[in-house]
């Protein structure tokens, strides 16, 4: 059957207002610094306390990130220190510190909430998996099906406890700018439960009839393909914590891992051609062009992916 649809941041402070703020040299340790010890380092980090002050406390950060990098989007904030990182712009799987123009602390994302260390997989595979589902994109323009096959695949080989802890944690130190409907997305793929759960927040579209295309991810020949062009809107953000329940009372977590094709580059994409002309495609047709040519894209992407994976193997 062709088509399967799944629903889916030291510098000195001589003076209350320092004239400049330089970064100090980024730590370089190779030991990894255990989340329960962090987190009780963080906690004690409060809004208007100065660099030096957090210097103390945390150490010198992984990373910091400035204005000029575009990772900073609140006018009040000068820089970011952040912990945990271990690839430039990377995701702070630790936490980060905000610092405002005058040199002091602005806001603390990390330190709340409370880190299940005893369900997590090991520390350096959880700061992998937290990196990884931020460089998740749930934008068709950007969204690369293999990468999301593999991610769903190392998930459900986790398991289901492991798992929520893992969109847990990641919720809990990412804050305000973390992806919330990426692991929503995530969990829905994870479970059997879209029998059972709809997804019927205007974020995520209501379920849609059996011969429409499910959003905001449709299967074409185990390819998954990503519908939506990014989120946008006035309501509330979904609530993973209550995604998480919700699943969790259901159930289901799936029982195979998803399949990469073997199919030839000539064999995946006239499957693609062919999903245009079944009665699922039902898009607008001042919309359907556009579509097709940011589906075509990520078709394209997943080949380009395959082969880079065959040749690393």
């Amino acid at each position: 059957m062709i088509i399967i649809g799944l629903g889916l941041a030291a510098f000195v402070s001589t003076a209350r207002y320092p004239q400049k703020i330089e970064p100090p040299p980024s730590s370089d340790s190779a030991a990894i610094e255990s989340r329960a010890q962090f987190f009780n380092k963080i906690v004690k980090i409060e809004v208007g306390v100065s660099i030096d002050q957090v210097s103390k406390t945390l150490g010198n950060p992984d990373q910091i990130w400035t204005r000029d990098q575009n990772k900073i989007f609140n006018p009040h904030v000068k820089m970011v220190w952040c912990y945990g990182t271990h690839e430039n712009l990377g995701f702070p799987t630790l936490g980060r510190v905000e610092f405002d123009n005058a040199g002091f602390v602005f806001q603390v994302i990390g330190n709340t909430g409370e880190p299940f260390i005893h369900e997590y997989p090991e520390e350096p595979r959880l700061r992998e998996l937290l990196a990884r589902i931020d460089r998740l994109h749930i934008d068709g323009g950007k969204f690369d099906p293999f990468e999301f096959i593999d991610l769903i695949n190392v998930f459900r080989r986790m398991g289901q406890k492991k798992s929520h802890a893992v969109f847990r944690e990641y919720v809990r130190v990412a804050g305000v700018r973390g992806k919330d409907v990426e692991v929503i997305v995530l969990l829905y793929c994870l479970h059997n439960a879209q029998k059972k759960i709809s997804l019927n927040h205007p974020m995520l579209a209501k379920s849609e009839p059996p011969d429409q295309p499910k959003f905001p991810i449709q299967f074409v020949n185990d390819i998954p393909l990503m519908i939506s062009q990014g989120y946008s809107g006035t309501g509330p953000t979904p609530s993973v914590e209550k995604r998480l329940k919700m699943f969790e009372e259901a159930g289901d977590w799936i029982d195979n891992c998803l399949i990469v094709t073997d199919e030839s580059p000539k064999q995946v994409l006239e499957s693609f051609r062919k999903f245009r002309l079944s009665k699922i495609w039902r898009f607008e047709e001042h919309r359907s062009e556009q579509i097709w040519k940011m589906l075509e894209t990520q078709v394209r992407r997943f080949l380009i992916s395959r082969e880079k994976a065959r040749e690393n193997s």
